[in-house]
């Protein structure tokens, strides 16, 4: 039986970890983290460490999805949808439980950057890293590491995914346009230079006037869903506009699969954003601004920006129109 080829060679006497450490301002524990980032932004992590065990041949650990966030008031649960509970299987194919926590505690760590060029510079020196574990982490670059793993990523996520957090898959998007409004956790801009900051809200018109602007040219009667995480109250500019409904999958991962399968996203400018149309990608309309990595590789005329001043070009309308007619 021929050996496993890899980044390394061969897999021959050769074992090591890879780890997915997620940020956490209050501890890693191995089966739960004290306050950690968001979804969108552990995916980058968890997507660097399948595309690392993949062309490393390293013995994957599982991650630590669960985190407890702890707010100024100490109420423990709030924001439950932020603790990542019960949106994942477990991964048969990675060390879990006590094992695990053997693992984490015993081994040695290198992180990832420091290993791969390590590696590259003396490949005759790889047993020196026998039994070590790779933290793979950090969201700096966004998808550099992962840009075209998306097919590979997309096939993993689903994989791991409980099945009640993927009714998305089952919906009708057909002939629709999806807008994703992120409103919660980020900040209202004062001028239009703010708008470009990161964790900046866009305004509500703009959705409207991107709404209005492309079924004008195109089809009054399309449909359009809103994802989001504001208030009825605060949405209500664009919920009073004809044809217009909230969708929610339950999840921050089921809302995910759902943007990552309409026909038309309009962004909010979040990485939460960036991985549905990484997953998706359909064409896609950023504010100006903030696109903040250009994803499409194969298709980059799908990606898109407009301000609340400017118009899409009639190539664009047309491209759109193209693709919502042959999905």
């Amino acid at each position: 039986m021929p050996l496993k080829q890899n980044k390394l060679g061969t897999a021959e006497h050769f074992k090591f970890y890879a780890y997915p450490k997620f940020k956490s301002r209050y501890g890693d524990y191995f089966f739960f983290r004290l306050t950690g980032s968001g979804l969108g932004n552990n995916l980058f992590v968890w997507a660097k460490f399948k595309v690392f065990v993949k062309e490393f041949g390293a013995i994957p650990i599982s991650p630590t999805w669960l985190q407890l966030n702890i707010t100024k008031n100490k109420y423990f649960l709030e924001h439950l949808k932020r603790h990542n509970i019960g949106l994942f299987k477990k991964d048969k194919k990675s060390i879990s439980g006590l094992m695990k926590l053997i693992i984490m505690l015993c081994k040695p760590k290198i992180n990832r950057n420091s290993f791969e060029e390590s590696i590259s510079k003396n490949r005759n020196l790889n047993r020196r890293f026998q039994n070590h574990v790779v933290l793979v982490s950090g969201m700096d670059d966004h998808f550099e590491y992962i840009s075209k793993e998306h097919h590979f990523i997309k096939n993993e996520l689903l994989a791991i995914v409980k099945e009640k957090h993927k009714k998305a898959l089952e919906f009708d998007f057909s002939r629709s346009i999806s807008a994703h409004v992120r409103l919660g956790d980020f900040g209202q801009a004062t001028n239009v230079k703010d708008i470009k900051l990161n964790n900046m809200r866009l305004g509500i018109s703009w959705y409207v006037q991107m709404i209005n602007q492309i079924r004008s040219r195109l089809d009054k009667k399309f449909k359009v869903f809103i994802f989001s995480d504001g208030t009825d109250y605060e949405l209500k500019e664009l919920l009073g506009l004809e044809n217009v409904k909230r969708l929610d999958f339950g999840s921050p991962i089921g809302d995910m699969i759902g943007l990552s399968q309409s026909n038309l996203l309009i962004t909010s400018g979040s990485t939460y954003s960036m991985w549905a149309s990484y997953l998706g990608r359909m064409p896609v309309v950023w504010h100006s601004g903030k696109l903040l990595q250009k994803l499409y590789y194969e298709n980059p005329e799908y990606e898109m920006e407009c301000d609340v001043y400017g118009k899409l070009s009639e190539a664009q309308i047309e491209l759109i129109n193209n693709y919502i007619n042959i999905t």
